[in-house]
C-alpha cells in the first residue's frame, strides 16, 4: 500500500521542526568551551599562584591571561581532536576573550601582516599557527562594529583560515579568492 504524499510531507515537517527545536534549545544546556573539546585538552594551567583576594578562575594579570590563551591553544593544537573540533574550541575561547587595547592593536596588526605577506594560508597543516590566526581574527571581529573595515577584514580572514584548516576549501579555491578580494577592499578602506 502506497503512503499518500501529504503524510510523507507531514512526517518530514514534524522531524525537521523537532530537530530544529533541539538544535535551537541545545537540550536546554549552555554550550561552553569545555563541551566543545574534552576538558583535559584545553584546560589552562597557571604557572604562578594568583593573589588570595582574586578568584582562582580569573587570571591576576594580563601576562597570565595572555599565557593562558596561548598555552590553551598550544595544548589544543597538540590534542587528538579533529581540525573542526579544534577550530570550534578556539572560536569559543576567542568569543569569551577580552583583550587590552594594546593587545587588540597587536592582533589587528598580526592578521593584516600575515595576509599581506601571503603567509596566512602557506602552512595549513600547522595547527597551532592556524588556531592562533583563528583566535586573533575572531577577537578583532568581535571587538569592532560590523561597519568598520577592520571587522570586515577579520571576518573574511577568519573564514579563509578556518575553512582551509578544516579542509573544506583549497587555498586556491574560488571561495577563498572571493574572500581575498573582499579583504583587499577592506585594506584599501583602512589605508584611507
Amino acid at each position: 500500500m502506497k503512503i499518500p504524499f501529504y503524510r510523507k510531507w507531514l512526517f518530514w515537517c514534524i522531524i525537521i521542526v523537532l530537530v530544529g527545536f533541539l538544535v535551537i534549545t541545545n537540550g536546554g544546556k549552555k554550550t561552553t568551551i569545555d563541551q566543545a573539546v574534552p576538558t583535559a585538552t584545553i584546560e589552562p594551567t597557571q604557572t604562578t599562584e594568583p593573589p588570595t583576594n582574586v578568584p582562582s578562575d580569573i587570571p591576576a594579570t594580563t601576562e597570565q591571561t595572555n599565557e593562558n590563551w596561548e598555552s590553551t591553544l598550544k595544548r589544543l593544537a597538540q590534542s587528538d581532536a579533529s581540525a573542526t573540533e579544534k577550530s570550534t574550541a578556539a572560536e569559543a575561547l576567542a568569543r569569551n576573550y577580552k583583550p587590552s587595547k594594546d593587545e587588540l592593536l597587536d592582533f589587528e596588526s598580526s592578521i593584516v601582516e600575515e595576509y599581506t605577506s601571503e603567509n596566512y594560508l602557506a602552512n595549513i597543516k600547522d595547527a597551532e599557527y592556524m588556531l592562533n590566526n583563528i583566535f586573533k581574527a575572531i577577537v578583532v571581529g568581535d571587538q569592532h562594529s560590523d561597519d568598520e573595515a577592520i571587522s570586515d577584514f577579520a571576518v573574511d580572514f577568519y573564514q579563509n583560515t578556518k575553512y582551509t584548516y578544516q579542509g573544506v576549501h583549497a587555498a586556491d579555491s574560488d571561495s577563498i579568492k572571493s574572500n581575498e578580494e573582499q579583504m583587499n577592499k577592506a585594506l584599501a578602506k583602512l589605508k584611507k
